[in-house]
């Protein structure tokens, strides 16, 4: 049923295909090559008319026009369709071990084509997809380009900003729009994943190994080191390495005195400089790599990167359970899976949430630190205190000149008035004993306290030590204390 179902879908998009290019919905060899002929003789005839009108001094002499060229495909302008094919053929198509994946098992389905072609329908689609992303790059580009420019112009006071895109804003642009720039490692990947056979004919391969007319083939780790450049290097460690690079590069960049001229114009330093880095390569012989925490973009493309392994491996697992359920053995690239051993990112945790802490810590107030619990007396020294300033402070306004009726604002005043009476209610407030309002000279113990009346309110005179001896009668002694206990507002002694 669903071979049926696949039928009737291609024979439906062959008639949308028929019906919308005509004989010409499949672009084969042929019309690959007559499309990259075409596309020669425009590129001849255009550089032939730019150079007859340039050649040309008699503004009266009319150029002849050229003889019609018949117009090529616009997705022959973008790619060149011959090597579309061979790639096809060679690559993509031409599995080593897998016959169904490659096209010299499989049965035509057109009598008239035995090789591997592509819909014209299709190359449409990977002509816009292929559009969008150079035109995405490009904007990506021009943006970066701009914040770096206003970056320098809001760090320096003298600067003239050099309007030219350079190699650090392009792969900005690449790391922030999640594209793979390492082109290098995808070429190695799929000789590996269709299990092609690589032949080179370079002497020194020539080791006594058996060869053939075309060359010596390469083992894996030799295909590797030729297209990537290291032998041992992996495609995951090299994004890393790349991601942490491209940081690094786009802090010394913006730190850069070359990143702008006075003059306007590049230095002969300053290209001479970037000329070694991009011969040096990322390698930086001599320095010590720091070792960083993984920015969030970088974070969520690991954990994508590994949940799409995980992924593929359980259902790897679950289709040799299906093979195995109808009684058949699974392939043998299903039954000898290569070992996993991607370990998940780690994101770098808050310090709130590296350890239980919750569960080893508890509550502790201040007067739990051994310090003890404060006395009473504390708290009323604190509010005389704090009183006294603030009398203090309105004296000193009212005395100065700003307190005068003629150059005083009513502001002023009022600013000056509000603050008594808050100094007022928290004064009532710090002590209730202050809310009983006293009259004369009245004189009563509050514990080891003596407070007297005076100005309508009760104010502390002095502290009885506790301790056995004459008592004070109220008047002479010392504010700070005396010997006995408040009885009947005087200190007296024990009997």
């Amino acid at each position: 049923m669903a071979d049926h179902y696949a039928v009737e879908s291609y024979e439906h998009d062959l008639l949308a295909d028929l019906a919308k290019y005509g004989d010409d919905f499949l672009v084969n060899e042929d019309i690959a090559d007559l499309n990259e002929v075409l596309y020669e003789q425009q590129e001849a005839g255009a550089e032939i008319g730019e150079d007859e009108s340039y050649g040309t001094d008699d503004p009266d002499s009319v150029s002849k026009p050229s003889p019609p060229i018949t117009a090529k495909s616009d997705q022959a302008s973008l790619f060149r369709l011959p090597v579309l094919l061979q790639l096809m053929r060679n690559v993509f198509m031409n599995n080593g071990e897998q016959d169904h994946l490659n096209w010299h098992h499989i049965q035509p389905v057109l009598e008239d084509s035995s090789e591997p072609a592509i819909y014209k329908s299709a190359l449409e689609d990977l002509n816009t997809i292929v559009g969008n992303l150079i035109r995405r790059l490009v904007q990506a580009t021009i943006f970066q380009t701009m914040t770096r420019l206003r970056a320098g112009d809001s760090s320096r006071s003298d600067w003239t900003p050099l309007a030219a895109i350079r190699e650090v804003d392009v792969h900005q642009a690449v790391y922030l729009l999640n594209m793979k720039p390492n082109w290098h490692h995808y070429w190695a990947d799929a000789v590996e994943r269709n299990h092609l056979a690589v032949y080179s004919d370079s002497k020194k391969y020539q080791d006594g190994r058996p060869g053939k007319k075309f060359g010596y083939r390469l083992t894996s780790g030799e295909v590797r080191k030729e297209l990537v450049g290291e032998f041992h290097e992996t495609p995951d460690h090299s994004d890393h390495e790349d991601v942490d690079d491209l940081e690094e590069d786009i802090a010394d960049v913006m730190e850069d005195s070359d990143v702008f001229t006075d003059d306007g114009v590049p230095s002969d330093h300053s290209s001479e400089t970037a000329n070694s880095d991009s011969e040096a390569g990322p390698s930086r012989p001599g320095g010590r790599k720091r070792k960083r925490a993984l920015t969030p973009r970088a974070f969520a493309r690991s954990e994508d990167k590994y949940l799409e392994v995980m992924d593929q491996h359980h259902s790897m697992q679950e289709e040799v359970r299906l093979w195995r359920s109808l009684g058949l053995d699974p392939p043998q690239e299903l039954s000898d899976p290569k070992p996993n051993d991607l370990e998940g990112p780690r994101a770098r945790l808050e310090p709130s949430k590296a350890k239980p802490w919750r569960d080893t810590i508890d509550y502790c107030n201040d007067w739990e630190l051994g310090f003890g619990v404060p006395k009473e007396s504390e708290f009323l020294d604190m509010d005389r205190e704090g009183c006294r300033a603030s009398l203090s402070y309105f004296r000193v306004i009212q005395s100065s000149k700003y307190f005068d009726r003629t150059t005083t604002s009513v502001t002023m005043k009022i600013t000056a008035l509000l603050m008594l009476a808050s100094m007022a209610m928290a004064n009532a407030i710090a002590d209730p004993a202050n809310q009983k309002r006293c009259k004369g000279k009245e004189v009563e113990c509050r514990g080891d306290d003596i407070y007297i009346c005076k100005n309508g309110i009760w104010q502390h005179d002095k502290t009885c030590d506790g301790s056995k001896g004459k008592g004070g009668n109220g008047k002479g002694g010392s504010s700070n204390g005396s010997k006995g206990q408040c009885r009947n507002g005087k200190c007296q002694g024990h009997n």
